[in-house]
């Protein structure tokens, strides 16, 4: 199962490579619309923990 984290991340890196501006304005605007899309629908929500959290994490200590 893909986390909330996972997915920042993963968007993360793939950002780095889409540094370039685009000439096209609307494949900007467009470009820019997803970014704050991404932000609001992962980066802005929150996280939970599972029930069985912090077993798992004393079983891996």
């Amino acid at each position: 199962m893909i986390s909330t984290l996972h997915i920042a991340v993963i968007f993360y890196s793939l950002s780095q490579f889409i540094i370039d501006k685009i000439e096209d304005p609307n494949e900007e605007l467009l470009r820019w619309t997803e970014i704050i899309c991404l932000k609001k629908d992962v980066y802005c929500k929150e996280f939970k923990f599972t029930s069985n959290h912090f077993d798992e994490k004393k079983l891996l200590r």
